[in-house]
Order: structure tokens, then C-alpha cells, then sequence
């Protein structure tokens, strides 16, 4: 019982609700305007000095001020002021009557408001434009379905374009559809080369058409050959590099063998050093010979720090150029890494088009039931707050609207044939285009 209370209780709101939206329109054309939210005013303060006899203009109040969701504005000296559901007259007397009691004035000013700009109203329906638009007095429900531009117009004119955005579409999935089927020919190749396979493996919905699709047989083609010769470039360059590692390891042999008889040499020259000074100590030999001895080991084993010093930088060499080939395939496999990662961006970019596009096709040959037809018949609804509450109500081509109103336009016929449109859409289809777009969409 208590629920069936609170339906019939809620049902009775709605009716008044409608009631008192109904009448709010016929009243209109003489209600004056009510401020709300996004509502611009402009204002001016005056006031009459006693002593000089002049008028002053408060010049804090010059500008534009703009009401905010809450329904008020924030006015230089008075501060906040909630001005929503009131008229310019009713502002301007609150402003007067703030600012004598603010400033300390005898009298209170003189103070205008002015709206600069309404807040907008909104149309949806079968308008050619519909969106949000800026409210103006007195705007009836006819003026603002020719703010929108018009009823939504579906004449053999506006057929024929439909059939021309079909054929448009057609060739722009057509163009979509190869470059999806060439993207993952490159992604195909750029796989394999992150991988380091020797040769690509390309999706079998490809190879199954490659004969048969001179396209599709072309980009295989171009494909295959760039990965050639980039991975023959990059087998070349790490040929050289091993070249000239072999070289350098064995040029440390070299120096390694050479280092022995170097050592060799001092070992014998210190010995005839050792034989020449005990010579020297017991009288037998002459200085001169000590000292060409003594050059004949120095010398040698300068030549043995000369050795050394080749060798290290021999071996520095060859450490560098293992890390310039570690580098060479590591930037090579992130180039090809980064050349995926675009091409699958692409790729998904692409896609999104050509869903786009066929969603475009699916709408217009819809459109087929608009070719052709009786005379349209259209209606309007109006949403609009009251009380805090939205209500929809049906008005007529002359109510007027309130700033804030979504507009509804709904437009039925009297009569309808079977347009063209279809058929002109279904020949289009009647291309190579599914072929392709099968290809396109098959497993990377």
C-alpha cells in the first residue's frame, strides 16, 4: 500500500510538473528574464555627490561578470551576491542597497545590470547541426531549429551525396586495406630480425595470396630484399671486424714471441755483463768494455718496454673492436625493435580508420529509407529544470524556449519506397576490396 502510495505520488508530481512547464512556456513572451549559471552581466554604479553636484561612476564595477554553477557572482567592494532566479532589476536594486550600506552612502546609488550574453540552449534530433548554442530572448522553438541549420535534409540531393560519401569510403578502405597488408609484410621482416632468423616468415593469409595478388606479391618482394641486404650489410661489417681481430690477435703472437728472445738477449747480455766485471775486478779488462756491456743490456731492455707497450695497445684494440661488434647487433636489433614498435602503432591507427570507415558504410546504407519519401512530419520536446527537477514536455513551433532548454527534434513520415541507396551501395561492394580487407585482418 505505501509503495503504491509512493508511485501515485510521484506520478501526481510529474503531471504538476508538466503543467507548470506548459504554462511557464505560454507565459514566456512576457516573463522577464531570470539569471542562472553561465549567464554573463555587465554593471554600472553611479552616484550623486551633494557638494560638487556631479555623478560618479564606481569604476570597480565596470566589466563583465559571469555567473557560476552555484548561481552567484563575486562583485568588487559588496563580494558575493546570489543572483540566481533573479531579474536585472532585482540585481540591481540588491547592489544599490549592499553598496549604501558598505560605503556609508546617504542614498543609495544608481545601479544597472545588463546581460552581455545568455547562457546557452541545447538541440539534438534530425537538425543538420545539432550542438550548443547561444540562448537570445524570445527565441521560439522554429528560430532555433534554424539556428542549427535547418531540419536534417534528406532529399534525392542530399541521397546522391550520401552515395557519392559511400563511394568516397569504398575507395578509402581500399587504400586503408593495402597499407594494413603492407604494414605486416614490414612487420613480418622486422620480427625476423629481432629474432636473428635467417629468413622471414610471413602470415599464411599472405602466402596464400601471393601468387595471385601481384600487390601483395611486390611488398613480399621489396621486403625480402631490404631484409637481405641488411642483414648482408651487417654479416659484412662483422666480417671486417673479425678480420681485424684475427690480425690483431696475431700480431700479440708476434709480439709475444718476441718478448722471449728478448728476454733471451738480456739473459745472455747479463751474463757477459757478470763475466766482464770479474774481469774488471781482477785487472783483466778495460772500462770501455763494462760500459758498451752495460749499453747492450739497456738497450734491450728498452726494446722489451717497447714490446710491452705494442702489445698492450694490440690488446686494447682487440677488446674495442669486440665491443664495436656487440654494439653493431645491438643497435641493429633495437632499430629494428623500434621499427616494430611504429609499424604496430601504425598499424593500430590504420585499423581504427578503417573501422571508422566502415562504420560510415553500414550508416549510409541505412540511409536507404530516407530516398524517395512523403512529406516529414516533426515534433519537439523540450527538457528543462524546474524545482530542481528535469521534465520533458512537447511544445510547438512558436513556444519559446529558456536559456538552459535541450531541444528535441523527431522527424516521421507520412509515406516511404524503397530508396536506391542500397543498391548503389551493394554494387560498390561488389569489388576486389573484401579480398584484401581479409588479408589485412588476418593473424600477425
Amino acid at each position: 500500500m505505501q509503495f503504491t502510495m509512493a508511485r501515485l505520488s510521484a506520478l501526481v508530481c510529474c503531471v504538476i510538473c508538466a503543467v507548470i512547464m506548459q504554462a511557464t512556456c505560454v507565459a514566456a513572451q512576457s516573463a522577464p528574464y531570470r539569471l542562472g549559471p553561465q549567464d554573463k552581466i555587465q554593471t554600472k554604479v553611479f552616484d550623486l555627490r551633494i557638494g560638487s553636484g556631479e555623478a560618479h561612476q564606481w569604476s570597480a564595477f565596470d566589466g563583465d561578470f559571469t555567473v557560476d554553477s552555484s548561481g552567484g557572482v563575486f562583485l568588487p567592494i559588496i563580494g558575493f551576491l546570489n543572483v540566481n532566479g533573479k531579474t536585472v532589476e532585482e540585481i540591481g536594486k540588491e547592489i544599490a542597497s549592499k553598496m549604501q550600506a558598505k560605503v556609508g552612502l546617504a542614498e543609495p546609488p544608481s545601479a544597472s545590470v545588463q546581460v552581455v550574453k545568455y547562457r546557452p540552449f541545447y538541440i539534438t534530433g534530425t537538425v543538420e547541426k545539432p550542438g550548443e548554442y547561444d540562448y537570445r530572448p524570445n527565441l521560439s522553438v522554429l528560430q532555433a531549429v534554424s539556428i542549427a541549420g535547418g531540419f536534417y535534409r534528406s532529399q534525392d540531393a542530399a541521397t546522391i551525396a550520401y552515395v557519392r560519401d559511400a563511394m568516397s569510403q569504398f575507395s578509402g578502405l581500399n587504400i586503408l586495406s593495402t597499407e594494413k597488408t603492407s604494414l605486416l609484410v614490414r612487420m613480418a621482416r622486422l620480427e625476423a630480425e629481432v629474432s636473428g632468423n635467417s629468413e622471414i616468415k610471413f602470415p599464411p593469409p599472405i602466402m596464400k595470396v601471393v601468387k595471385t595478388d601481384a600487390f601483395v606479391a611486390q611488398a613480399v618482394k621489396s621486403e625480402t630484399q631490404v631484409f637481405e641486404s641488411r642483414r648482408d650489410t651487417l654479416a659484412s661489417q662483422l666480417k671486417n671486424i673479425d678480420e681485424v681481430r684475427v690480425n690483431l690477435a696475431s700480431e700479440i703472437d708476434t709480439l709475444d714471441r718476441k718478448a722471449k728472445l728478448t728476454d733471451r738477449q738480456i739473459e745472455l747480455n747479463e751474463q757477459d755483463l757478470n763475466a766482464v766485471r770479474d774481469l774488471m775486478n781482477r785487472g783483466l779488462s778495460v772500462s770501455s768494455r763494462q760500459i758498451g756491456a752495460e749499453q747492450g743490456v739497456a738497450s734491450l731492455q728498452s726494446s722489451k718496454l717497447d714490446n710491452q707497450t705494442a702489445r698492450l695497445r694490440a690488446q686494447q684494440d682487440l677488446s674495442r673492436l669486440a665491443r664495436e661488434a656487440i654494439d653493431l647487433r645491438s643497435k641493429f636489433r633495437q632499430q629494428a625493435i623500434l621499427d616494430l614498435t611504429e609499424a604496430r602503432d601504425k598499424l593500430s591507427e590504420t585499423e581504427e580508420k578503417s573501422s571508422a570507415s566502415s562504420s560510415m558504410l553500414v550508416f549510409l546504407q541505412n540511409l536507404n529509407s530516407i530516398r524517395s519519401q512523403g512529406a516529414p512530419v516533426y515534433s519537439y520536446s523540450v527538457s528543462r529544470t524546474i524545482g530542481g527537477q528535469r521534465v520533458t514536455s512537447i511544445l510547438n513551433e512558436g513556444d519559446l524556449l529558456q536559456p538552459g532548454d535541450v531541444l528535441g527534434v523527431t522527424m516521421r513520415r507520412t509515406s516511404a519506397e524503397n530508396g536506391k541507396l542500397a543498391e548503389d551501395v551493394k554494387t560498390l561492394r561488389s569489388t576486389d576490396h573484401d579480398d584484401k580487407l581479409a588479408i589485412s585482418t588476418s593473424e600477425k
